[in-house]
């Protein structure tokens, strides 16, 4: 629903493919968006309210969050 909602705000096309990351991580993606704004969202089964990859002992260390906004970031930027 959270990523519906930015999909739907990014007037995307296609989506959501949804694909597993890792045992517990599946990724639901959104493209052919206006502005090539697509839309991913992470979903972490059993997940806390806590930065995936962080030093919190209820983070999942299957994915980093850092590492994700990172690579955001360096693939957008102008």
């Amino acid at each position: 629903m959270f990523g519906e909602s930015w999909a739907r705000m990014n007037g995307c096309q296609t989506g959501p493919r949804v694909e597993p990351v890792t045992e517990h991580v599946t990724s639901e993606t959104y493209t052919t968006c206006r502005g090539r704004a697509d839309v991913v969202l992470y979903k972490v089964a059993g997940g806390t309210h806590s930065w995936p990859g962080g030093n919190d002992d209820t983070a999942t260390q299957e994915i980093s969050a850092t590492e994700l906004i990172w690579e955001f970031f360096t693939h957008y930027r102008r």
